[in-house]
């Protein structure tokens, strides 16, 4: 089994668990897309109190620590919270393969 597919069948496997009212999945692109909403749910899930955050100044940098470990800018962020497209790292033939697999999404 690849590692790939094991992943995500132990995550699926997991989500129908007797713990899946323990598991919250948060999707990349909801978070950038709507942060407000998200980190509510986050907040609501965990039972921790609500903190205001400034979504549009989040920006941070440990690239000292980056280039000692030998990966520059691996912990950079951008200054704002902010959807961007962008490319799957798949090869298209994986991502043909599991587009509609999505079992964590409504309506899937």
């Amino acid at each position: 089994m690849t590692t790939l597919k094991h992943a995500y069948f132990a995550t699926k496997t997991l989500c129908y668990s007797a713990l899946s009212s323990d598991i919250l999945l948060v999707d990349y692109d909801e978070l950038a897309k709507d942060p407000q909403k998200i980190m509510q749910q986050i907040y609501s899930f965990t039972n921790i109190r609500h903190y205001e955050h400034d979504f549009s100044n989040v920006g941070n940098s440990f690239n000292e620590y980056d280039v000692k470990l030998g990966f520059p800018n691996l912990h950079t962020t951008k200054p704002k919270v902010e959807y961007t497209p962008r490319r799957s790292v798949l090869p298209p033939e994986i991502w043909d393969k599991y587009t509609g697999m999505e079992f964590w999404k409504p309506n899937k």
